[in-house]
């Protein structure tokens, strides 16, 4: 509970049923991306064949953006585009 209260705290997150539906936003969105890469990867001709690498590259390359527009996406959805679109900016503009 403790960490509960924290990032409520961090997020600036007033309610519960705001902070629990955030929470179904992030696992949705990762849930999503997961079952979405094959899909991805088939159109864009990357398979495992790739050296590791190189696959590692592109998945980075590709599945991060994936994942922001997901977010702010799924977001808007649930009604939280204000917090992931905050969420999201403090992520770019961290030093």
């Amino acid at each position: 509970m403790k960490y509960y209260h924290h990032l409520k705290k961090k997020w600036n997150v007033r309610s519960d049923t705001q902070f629990w539906l955030i929470m179904f936003v992030f696992a949705l969105t990762g849930t999503s991306v997961l079952f979405t890469r094959p899909i991805i990867f088939d159109i864009m001709g990357i398979h495992d064949g790739l050296h590791f690498f190189l696959y590692g590259f592109l998945y980075v390359l590709v599945i991060t953006p994936l994942y922001f527009v997901s977010l702010l996406v799924i977001g808007s959805l649930f009604g939280q585009y204000r917090f992931f679109n905050s969420f999201i900016s403090r992520i770019f503009i961290r030093k």
